[in-house]
């Protein structure tokens, strides 16, 4: 499995309107201080929505066994764990740890939703025969990185820190304020991704790159909201707080809370093979 990318940036957030004060995140030290507590709060967000998805939604490679019976013209299909499939780099069976791996071959590989078929499984088996185990391993997910260089206005491609996960036609989201714009990949490589069109806008490096839905950094947003205000009344930015005051802010924590995990129902695996 690759890292678990954090699902926003430390400009994303800041540029949020979220009015909380985050001048005082760790109680003293520069601005680098602040933004790399931000940075470990958002972290811990992204983490936390990571667990109540039960899945990590940044693009990910990960394999997983199952056991499972052939259907009747010799197909194994496996309902994985993750979601969306966006492909199935390697697929073996085996009847029995005594007989081998067979590999099959990932070009006739079937996938439907988070369900994955080995069309060339188990040529002339009976349907509901013996079980067999079965190795897949695919990318799931959503691509979310950012850009490792500036990239200029009228520029035909752009150099992001990872582009794993990210295909040809794929459509990214640039956010980058008042600049923010989509993005049509036409090729992958290495980390580079060649354009469909030019750029419409400068942008620095650093800025996000991805494919997430723009729900999910919303979510993202929330929880890291959340948990700032958790904190307590020194990350507020209503000075005085009064006791009327506390009980307010503690139903908008939880009303974020609960918005929060509204926004995210259809990015969490509610059942797992």
């Amino acid at each position: 499995m690759q890292p678990q990318a954090p699902l926003l940036t430390i400009d994303e957030f800041k540029q949020a309107p979220t009015a909380i004060d985050l001048s005082n995140l760790a109680r003293s030290g520069t601005q680098a201080d602040q933004d790399a507590e931000l940075a470990r709060v958002i972290a811990r967000a992204s983490s936390w929505i990571y667990a109540y998805c039960r899945q990590v939604l940044v693009a990910t490679q990960d394999t997983e066994t199952h056991f499972v019976r052939p259907d009747r013209w010799g197909r194994l299909t496996v309902l994985v764990n993750r979601f969306p499939v966006r492909s199935v780099t390697a697929i073996q069976w085996r009847q029995s740890p005594q007989s081998g791996w067979q590999v099959s071959d990932v070009a006739k590989v079937q996938v439907n939703g988070r369900l994955v078929t080995a069309t060339d499984a188990v040529p002339g088996r009976e349907f509901g025969g013996q079980p067999y185990e079965i190795q897949i391993t695919y990318v799931n997910g959503w691509p979310n990185t950012t850009l490792a260089e500036a990239a200029a206005a009228g520029a035909t491609s752009v150099t992001v820190a990872s582009a794993f996960g990210v295909s040809a036609g794929d459509v990214l989201h640039v956010y980058d304020g008042g600049s923010t714009e989509d993005i049509t990949v036409a090729s992958v490589s290495g980390n580079t991704l060649t354009l469909a069109s030019p750029l419409m806008y400068a942008h620095a490096q650093g800025v996000s790159v991805t494919a997430l839905d723009p729900v999910v950094k919303e979510a993202a947003i929330l929880v890291a909201s959340w948990m700032i205000r958790q904190r307590g009344l020194d990350a507020w930015t209503i000075e005085g707080g009064t006791r009327r005051q506390y009980l307010q802010s503690s139903d908008q924590r939880d009303a974020e809370l609960a918005r929060a995990r509204e926004m995210l129902q259809p990015y969490r695996v509610v059942w797992m093979a």
